[in-house]
């Protein structure tokens, strides 16, 4: 019996009044959601983290698009332009390990995911002859050529008479607007004639969310 004032007693809702989800991993299109009061679509290159869903009698999830997006690029050859002295030089990676989505550009070095979020990054380059005590290496990472601003994840290295140097860096970069890239810049004041090495210059990237 229920009496005036009492909550009615809520119907229960089974799995099996909702309908199946498809098995496939949704990764385009839109979908339905609440913005406040208001009904509007849902990108599903939007979504983060795993979302509750109900699929036949199981509660299952929907993976979204966190950790995809990913390259590897690297050197596969020495023959690379001389870093500039005493300037900043964009590298080129001409190679690549994986890029199933042809996010990243062998021709410029430039890694564009073509949707905004935060993005893991990182990058080891060998560079003959920074043997000087006053040579400086920086490796560093920069949002759509802009050397202006401070790097992400800028590293240095003094020399100290290694015929080879190693530097590495990585990094967790936002991007805000469809069209930024990432792409890897080193300064360096040792001279001429400074080149990332084959096979041991690399720089891979994938998506955080």
């Amino acid at each position: 019996m229920a009496y005036i004032g009492q909550a009615p007693t809520p119907l229960p809702l089974t799995a099996t009044d909702i309908p199946d989800l498809p098995a496939t991993k949704i990764t385009s299109g839109t979908f339905p959601a609440l913005n406040g009061s208001n009904l509007t679509n849902l990108d599903a290159s939007d979504l983060t983290g795993t979302l509750p869903a109900i699929s036949g009698a199981n509660l299952t999830g929907i993976t979204a698009n966190a950790g995809t997006k990913s390259f590897g690029a690297y050197r596969s050859d020495n023959n690379a332009s001389d870093l500039t002295n005493g300037d900043n030089s964009e590298l080129v990676f001409n190679a690549e390990k994986h890029d199933d989505d042809g996010l990243y550009n062998v021709s410029n070095g430039r890694y564009t995911p073509g949707v905004a979020g935060i993005y893991y990054v990182s990058a080891h380059v060998t560079v003959n002859d920074i043997n000087g005590t006053g040579d400086d290496l920086y490796l560093k990472f920069c949002i759509s050529g802009d050397v202006s601003t401070v790097a992400n994840s800028q590293t240095r290295y003094a020399g100290g008479g290694s015929n080879f140097t190693d530097v590495h860096a990585s990094a967790s970069i936002k991007l805000t607007n469809n069209s930024d890239y990432i792409s890897v810049f080193i300064y360096q004041d040792a001279g001429g004639s400074r080149k990332p090495q084959a096979n041991l210059s690399w720089f891979y990237g994938f998506r955080l969310s």
